[in-house]
């Protein structure tokens, strides 16, 4: 069944400026978590996203600036710095919006800088939060932001949610022990990725052809995660199972991948 619509346009141009609705941290904020993994800042309008980089969106304490990256959500109209790494305790830090950011229409907004201080130092431990999975697909939520160092860091790198080998699967019936279930080696084909803003790795074709979809479905996978650290440098804890996780393994005919939080099917 095809449908269709019209619609109309008005008779003038939008040539308004983009207007900044708010920033998280807010400014004047307090005693912000040092291990912070995004900043945001929200626009009134649909923005150009050629326009939206380090440099025109950063972060900054004194005349230093913070090393990090920007994303930004179309849907929510809202741009984000990711941080590198954990801030510094007790800081006063800057969010910088230059006139280099563009709405569509190709409007300036007009420069602003929001600030906030940070708390106390980060010594608390991360943990897997839960783990979601399908025949084809894995995602592993964590506590907190991770380092996800890539492999060109050779210092941070073996630290970090984004190295294979600190990943262990196994799968079997569910509540099986762990130890006892039948190991997977991930290969070098799968992809791994990390998402900043929901602290969440994914990692897609975590098998290969030898394990097959059919003898995957119905059955529960574990997953136990070592040597990584959050963004503060702290390890995974491993007491009581934190570093480990379980998930039924579903269909991925059904999930179309979608095993973030908040993701849908339509969104794979």
């Amino acid at each position: 069944v095809k449908y269709m619509a019209e619609f109309t346009t008005g008779t003038t141009s939008d040539i308004a400026a983009p207007a900044i609705l708010g920033t998280f941290p807010d400014t004047g904020a307090t005693n912000v978590p040092v291990s912070l993994g995004s900043v945001s800042v929200s626009f009134s309008k649909d923005m150009s996203v050629s326009t939206l980089t380090t440099s025109t969106l950063y972060l900054s304490t004194g005349s230093t600036t913070v090393n990090g990256s920007v994303e930004y959500d179309s849907i929510g109209r809202t741009a984000f710095f990711l941080p590198k790494s954990a801030l510094t305790q007790n800081t006063t830090y800057t969010i910088n919006m230059t006139a280099g950011i563009q709405g569509l229409n190709g409007t300036a907004i007009t420069a602003a800088t929001r600030t906030f201080t940070t708390g106390a130092a980060d010594t608390a431990a991360p943990s897997v939060a839960f783990v979601n999975a399908d025949d084809y697909n894995l995602a592993i939520t964590f506590s907190e932001p991770m380092n996800s160092a890539k492999v060109t860091d050779s210092i941070n790198f073996p630290a970090s949610i984004l190295k294979i080998g600190n990943f262990a699967l196994e799968y079997g019936i569910a509540g099986f022990t762990a130890g006892a279930g039948t190991a997977i080696t991930i290969p070098a084909t799968a992809t791994i990725s990390y998402d900043a803003l929901q602290n969440t790795v994914s990692i897609a074709g975590y098998h290969d052809s030898s394990v097959t979809a059919a003898t995957l479905l119905g059955k529960e996978i574990l997953v136990t995660i070592t040597s990584v650290k959050d963004l503060s440098g702290n390890a995974i804890a491993t007491a009581a199972g934190a570093n480990k996780g379980r998930s039924p393994i579903q269909n991925s005919a059904t999930t179309k991948g979608a095993l973030a939080p908040g993701a849908v099917s339509g969104d794979a």
